[in-house]
C-alpha cells in the first residue's frame, strides 16, 4: 500500500493511497473499468497525429501518473475528450481516474513513458477527479545546467517544465 499526504497535512485521515506496483502489473488489458488514483508528475503538450488505415487527423494529449514506488503509468485522450480534461491536469496532483481503458503498448517502446506496457485512455464516459495535492518535496537548484537544452522545435514536449533555450533575437525593439 502506497500512501502519499495531500497538501501540506501530516494527519493520518489525509493519506491517499496511490496505486500499488502489483496493481500496475496486473492491470486486465482491454478492460474499460480501470479505477487508478496516482500523481501526475510529468505532462506533455497534445500533438497532432494521423490515426487508422484513413489517416484521419487527430489530437492527443498525455500525461504520465506514478506512485510511491517509481512505478509510471502513461495516460492518454483523444480529440473533444483533451477540452474537459486539460485544466485539471497540473504537476503533483493527485488524480482519480474511475472507468479509463488499458491499451497495450510496448514498455521499451519510445511512445510510452511509462514503466508498464500499457497505457490507460480517457475517453468521454472516464470520470475525472483531483483529490489534492501531493507533499511533494522538490530540490530547487539554482544551477541552470541541470535543466535540458531544447531546441524551438523540440518545445513543446516539456510542458510545464524548466527547460534552457538558447537563442538569439534580432529586430528593432522601441
Amino acid at each position: 500500500m502506497s500512501l502519499i499526504s495531500k497538501y501540506s497535512s501530516d494527519k493520518e485521515s489525509d493519506k491517499i493511497e496511490l496505486f500499488s506496483s502489483n496493481f500496475a502489473k496486473n492491470i486486465k488489458l482491454y478492460s474499460t473499468m480501470i479505477e487508478i488514483v496516482g500523481v501526475i508528475n510529468q505532462i506533455f503538450a497534445p500533438i497532432g497525429a494521423s490515426v487508422g488505415p484513413t489517416h484521419k487527423d487527430s489530437t492527443v494529449f498525455k500525461f504520465v501518473i506514478s506512485n510511491n514506488e517509481n512505478d509510471k503509468i502513461q495516460v492518454i485522450t483523444w480529440d473533444e475528450d483533451i477540452n474537459r480534461i486539460i485544466n485539471l491536469i497540473e504537476i503533483g496532483s493527485i488524480i482519480h481516474i474511475d472507468g479509463a481503458f488499458a491499451k497495450k503498448i510496448g514498455q521499451f517502446s519510445k511512445l510510452n513513458k511509462g514503466t508498464v506496457p500499457l497505457e490507460l485512455v480517457i475517453q468521454s464516459n472516464t470520470k475525472i477527479s483531483i483529490l489534492g495535492r501531493a507533499n511533494v518535496h522538490h530540490q530547487e537548484n539554482e544551477d541552470n545546467n541541470d535543466y535540458p537544452v531544447v531546441q524551438i522545435n523540440e518545445c513543446y514536449q516539456y510542458l510545464r517544465e524548466k527547460i534552457r533555450m538558447y537563442f538569439m533575437l534580432t529586430g528593432c525593439f522601441l
